[in-house]
């Protein structure tokens, strides 16, 4: 019996220190959660801060600025032996010199110098051009409307600086914005953000609205929604994870097998064309009770006879020419 009451007692005491052992570690769990919590809110504070400040640079900056992209002769060009390129970019990577080829090159009056926000030489890449327009794309993450619009002739490269083709080097503006979006968005998933992102792609030939991520022909509709913005009744709305780069290039795939083309003096294969690329994104953070709302809008619109497309005002916009 007496041996029987000592165990019984030991019993208690571990069942004892047990307990007091739980609670200690309860309320150490408490407050490391109390901690994550504070450095959590901590850390989205200083990123809606990093928001505000960005966009006022942007702001002062100009939500407006326009860019211009030399385009290079090309093996299919007719072009004369030896002919040079009228064109010249500045040194300040802001300005294109025009000269007169029917002048001579002693003559000052044949020059005409025209300033941009940011210029690239003929020699400059995807890479090179992207890097001037990625904050534009971090502009839609912040939860702002943006619009990338690329506008000049046909053949002067429009497609290929927006779009570009399937390997690395040569992606355009179009696949390397949803690119950043996508890492921007697995950063931000792990400070509690849901993502939920939707693509559309249209173009417009001969004055008809045409779905470009859809076979069927549709009657598509350009019409106002409540909030005064623009939308397209019967669109194909495609669901797209950025960060899955197969996708996103098939994506492009579908647009630019369905874009109409024609063969020109200047491009076998031209768009004759204005194509609108929509990037819709909605992020939200239940823990903080914050939604964000954004867009990146891509246009190409081609000059036909001194024609050309206006689009709605946008806060970030950037001419592409």
């Amino acid at each position: 019996m007496g041996q029987i009451a000592t165990l019984e007692e030991k019993i208690k005491q571990t069942e004892l220190e047990s307990g007091e052992g739980k609670a200690a570690l309860e309320g150490r769990i408490k407050e490391l959660e109390a901690q994550h919590k504070e450095e959590t809110d901590k850390v989205f504070s200083l990123e809606a801060e990093r928001r505000k400040l960005q966009n006022q640079v942007q702001e002062l900056r100009g939500n407006v600025r326009v860019f211009c992209r030399l385009r290079p002769f090309l093996p299919n060009d007719k072009r004369k032996e030896g002919e040079e390129s009228v064109l010249t970019v500045g040194m300040d990577m802001c300005s294109i010199t025009l000269r007169d080829p029917n002048k001579p090159k002693e003559d000052k009056g044949a020059y005409q110098k025209f300033k941009f926000d940011r210029t690239w030489a003929a020699h400059e890449g995807q890479e090179d051009v992207f890097k001037d327009v990625s904050e534009f794309v971090q502009s839609a993450l912040d939860g702002y409307n943006v619009t990338l619009f690329s506008y000049g002739q046909t053949g002067s490269g429009k497609t290929h600086s927006m779009q570009g083709s399937g390997n690395e080097q040569m992606r355009g503006i179009i696949p390397r914005a949803i690119e950043q979006v996508g890492q921007t968005k697995l950063k931000l998933m792990t400070q509690g953000w849901e993502f939920q992102m939707k693509v559309q792609y249209v173009e417009i030939y001969n004055e008809v609205v045409k779905d470009l991520l859809s076979s069927e022909t549709k009657d598509l509709k350009i019409l106002r929604d409540a909030y005064g913005m623009t939308e397209i009744d019967g669109v194909v709305m495609m669901e797209i994870e950025p960060e899955n780069k197969r996708e996103v290039d098939d994506v492009m795939g579908i647009a630019a097998k369905n874009r109409s083309v024609c063969k020109t003096d200047m491009n076998a294969e031209s768009s004759r064309s204005h194509s609108i690329f929509t990037l819709h994104l909605v992020a939200r953070n239940d823990e903080q009770n914050a939604v964000l709302r954004g867009q990146v809008r891509s246009a190409l619109a081609t000059v036909v006879n001194g024609g050309g497309l206006v689009f709605q005002y946008v806060p970030r916009v950037l001419f592409l020419m």
